[in-house]
Formats: C-alpha cells, sequence, structure tokens
C-alpha cells in the first residue's frame, strides 16, 4: 500500500503541475493579445520608444509561453514514463550543458549528493556537487562516472564514462553479452535499481582477458536535455 500510494503521489503532483502550467498559460496569453490591441489601435500616436518598448514586451511575453509549453510536453513524457511506482521525482529545468549539466535545484528542495537523474525513463546522470538553489550533474558518459550496471537478463557489469562514450567493463568471460543487450542499473551506490540506460552496440572479446568489455549508446541524446527529473 506504501509503494501505491507514493506513485498515486507522484501521478497526483505531475498532474497538478501540468494543471498549473495551463492556468498560467491563459494570463500570458491575454497580456500578449493586450498588447497585440494596444499597439494596434495607438500605433499612430506612440514614439518610436514606446514602439520598442511594448515589441520588447511582446517578445518576452511570446517567450515565457514557449517555456512552459516545453515544461508541460517535458511533464506529460514523464507521467507516461514506465518507471517504478515507489520513485519520488523532483523536475529541474537544465540552466546549463557543457562537460556537466546544471539544474535549478539544490538543497532547498532537498536534492543530495549522489541522486540519480533521469529523463522519462532512462538515467542521464548523478548529482555531485549541490548548492543552495542550483545543483551540478555529471552525466554517464563523464570520464569520472563508474556506476554498477546490469542487463536485462541480469548480467552484471561496471558503466565507464570517457570520450563522450559508454564502456561496459567487468563482465565475467563466463556471462552472455549480446549486441542489443538492454542495459539498466543494478541498485547499487544508492540508485534505484533497473533504471534504464542504453543498449549495447559494440562487443571486444578478447578471450585471454579476465573480463568482456562492450560499447554502450545511451537511449537519448545528452545534449538536447532542456528538463529533467531527480530522484528523491
Amino acid at each position: 500500500m506504501r509503494k501505491n500510494s507514493g506513485y498515486i503521489s507522484t501521478v497526483a503532483s505531475i498532474v497538478l503541475v501540468i494543471i498549473l502550467l495551463y492556468l498560467f498559460r491563459n494570463p500570458i496569453q491575454l497580456q500578449i493579445n493586450h498588447y497585440r490591441q494596444k499597439l494596434w489601435k495607438q500605433k499612430t500616436n506612440l514614439s518610436n520608444e514606446e514602439l520598442q518598448t511594448m515589441e520588447e514586451a511582446l517578445h518576452s511575453l511570446k517567450f515565457s509561453i514557449a517555456m512552459l509549453e516545453e515544461e508541460n510536453a517535458a511533464l506529460r513524457k514523464q507521467l507516461e514514463a514506465p518507471l517504478p511506482p515507489e520513485l519520488g521525482l523532483l523536475p529541474a529545468r537544465v540552466v546549463g550543458n557543457s562537460r556537466y549539466l546544471y539544474i535549478d535545484q539544490g538543497k532547498q528542495s532537498g536534492i543530495k549528493v549522489g541522486s540519480g537523474v533521469i529523463s522519462q525513463e532512462i538515467l542521464i546522470g548523478t548529482v555531485f556537487e549541490v548548492s543552495e538553489h542550483s545543483s551540478k550533474i555529471r552525466l554517464l558518459n563523464d570520464p569520472d562516472s563508474k556506476i554498477s550496471v546490469k542487463t536485462q537478463v541480469g548480467v552484471l557489469g561496471l558503466l565507464q564514462g570517457g570520450d563522450n562514450k559508454l564502456l561496459l567493463t567487468r563482465v565475467l568471460q563466463s556471462d552472455t553479452l549480446n549486441i542489443g543487450d538492454l542495459l539498466g542499473t543494478s541498485g547499487a551506490q544508492e540508485l534505484p535499481a533497473s533504471i534504464l540506460i542504453g543498449k549495447v552496440t559494440e562487443l571486444s572479446e578478447k578471450e585471454t582477458e579476465v573480463y568482456q568489455e562492450a560499447i554502450v549508446t545511451p537511449s537519448l541524446d545528452y545534449g538536447l536535455l532542456t528538463h529533467v527529473f531527480v530522484v528523491m
């Protein structure tokens, strides 16, 4: 019952945010219409400076609507993601994306170092630095990233980042690894188990070595992320 109540609470929270985004969108759209009507009626009476000020206000409002619609779409996708019902998720906006991912949520929202970060049902990295109102995310393809993983049939290994790719290591030679195998979290390192990461796309078979290795392709492009969800 506790797991179900947690799932219901998460779903209800996401639905509520979507509703609020929709409600906030309408006042912004009304403001845009107001400015348009004012511009139309007073165009001949306004100075160039006043016209420019009103045009800038219109552009700002349009940008606000675009951002709200983007958040709305991300929340809808997350609501449809097939995730374990007990996961608590905190939505966050991506405010920077270079080697690391920067988000607009921090200690004040309860984020802690080591928390997993997902988009839809896919793990994209972990929190490694937290300030009061922001956090820094280490992406899985970062050279310093190492997490325990397993395939859909239970083969265990270690996933390392490096050179903008994912390398699966520490897989015993006695284990069966195939191209196309899906890879997810093993449940270690404070990360929930069975969160999708990507799939095996290349094998490196060296029978003289103790371990097998493979290249893993992420299930999404980290460079395109605009909104993510922190596992709480």
